[in-house]
């Protein structure tokens, strides 16, 4: 698929239309759950999709899987399961966003949500048992024409479609240097790629950092400890696992090929609460 188009496309749908998926769309959630993204081999931790079908479970859990007003009339969920744990959370970013990706594609709307749903109803119909947790789900459906007012108000207060500038994310070489557009060569693409990606609360928090040579991009979390707690875990590394699925899907577009590492480089950092995630690796 091109996933540039559909990263630049696409948008949070909060409002769907009052329309039933059609048998077809529905089996194609199955099967982009069921074909969930290879995630980076170093994220040695195990997560899965689920697939809510409010369409089949009845309006009483309907009902029940609340998302405080901020939904309206989602045909389903995909429910991320795993463990409370950062790996799992950039794992779960990166899978579920090439799942949402590939909805986007085929003309199904979804949208991020982090904090605002009712995580235990959630995990009461996903099945949940044991450690498992589920730290993010996205509703599914069709978008609708016009969006509801809370749609308009949270689309406002979190800036959507406002993205931080080139010089403040990218850097070359260390991070006293903002990496020059002109001199990215072919790395351009899959960089302005993660410049578009979805995070929570719009914040953001990714600084890359690429190689002298262009051939190692070092990803590195702008972490805020105190939003993180606020939220209940760590969401901030599911932003991170996002961001280095853009990444790996612009150089997919362009025919780049890479490999992730978790191998720390050992630079020096702007500030404490920045911390290294991974690096691609060019091949």
């Amino acid at each position: 698929m091109d996933y540039t188009t559909a990263i630049e496309e696409r948008t949070s749908v909060r409002t769907f239309a009052e329309k039933a998926l059609t048998e077809n769309d529905i089996n194609l959630v199955k099967d982009i759950i069921d074909s969930s993204a290879q995630p980076p081999g170093f994220l040695d931790c195990e997560i899965s999709l689920k697939f809510i079908d409010l369409q089949s479970s009845g309006v009483s859990r309907s009902s029940r899987l609340g998302t405080y007003g901020i939904i309206k009339n989602p045909q389903g969920f995909i429910a991320a399961v795993c463990g409370n744990d950062e790996c799992s959370m950039l794992k779960t970013g990166f899978v579920l966003e090439d799942a949402v990706l590939r909805l986007s594609e085929a003309g199904i709307g979804t949208c991020w949500l982090g904090g605002t749903f009712k995580r235990k109803s959630f995990m009461e119909a996903a099945e949940c048992s044991g450690n498992n947790f589920i730290p993010v789900v996205s509703p599914i459906g069709y978008p609708a024409e016009r969006k509801s007012m809370a749609d308009k108000m949270v689309r406002g207060v979190a800036r959507s479609h406002t993205r931080k500038s080139w010089e403040t994310l990218f850097f070359s070489a260390d991070f006293n240097s903002s990496l020059e557009k002109e001199t990215s060569a072919e790395l351009s693409g899959p960089l302005q790629m993660v410049q578009l990606a979805p995070s929570a609360s719009n914040k953001q928090p990714w600084l890359l950092l690429v190689s002298e040579d262009k051939r190692n991009v070092h990803f590195y979390l702008d972490e805020n400890p105190g939003y993180n707690k606020s939220i209940g875990y760590s969401i901030q590394h599911v932003d991170m696992g996002i961001a280095m699925c853009h990444f790996e899907r612009g150089c997919t577009d362009l025919g780049l090929s890479g490999n992730w590492i978790a191998t720390n480089p050992l630079l020096p950092l702007p500030r404490d609460n920045v911390k290294y995630i991974s690096t691609f690796s060019l091949i």
